[in-house]
């Protein structure tokens, strides 16, 4: 299963984000902004954080020995949504990791 969230469109106006959607399944992510696409395995990242804001929240994607991506203008109720999403996805994912190496 895919979820996908991103900026809106006036979100990314008021705020001077590009537009970006943020994608994830079992076991990565997909970040698209602009006409760039970036797949992101779970063990690249680092941290996925959410700052919210009066109206939209600021995101940062984390990435082990990489750039640190800075999005904006995503509704702050569905920023807290994707956090805890891919949070407990990427748990999940880590589960399921060292149930593997146990073998």
């Amino acid at each position: 299963m895919t979820a996908t969230w991103g900026s809106t469109g006036w979100g990314a106006v008021l705020t001077g984000s590009k537009p970006w959607t943020l994608a994830h399944d079992n076991c990565s992510l997909t970040l698209r902004i602009s006409s760039e696409s970036r797949h992101l395995p779970f063990e690249q990242l680092a941290l996925l954080a959410v700052m919210p804001g009066m109206i939209w929240a600021a995101v940062e994607v984390h990435v082990v020995g990489g750039p640190t991506l800075s999005l904006d203008g995503i509704p702050n109720d569905e920023a807290r949504q994707m956090l805890a999403s891919v949070r407990n996805t990427k748990t999940t994912w880590m589960a399921d990791q060292r149930a593997q190496a146990g073998r």
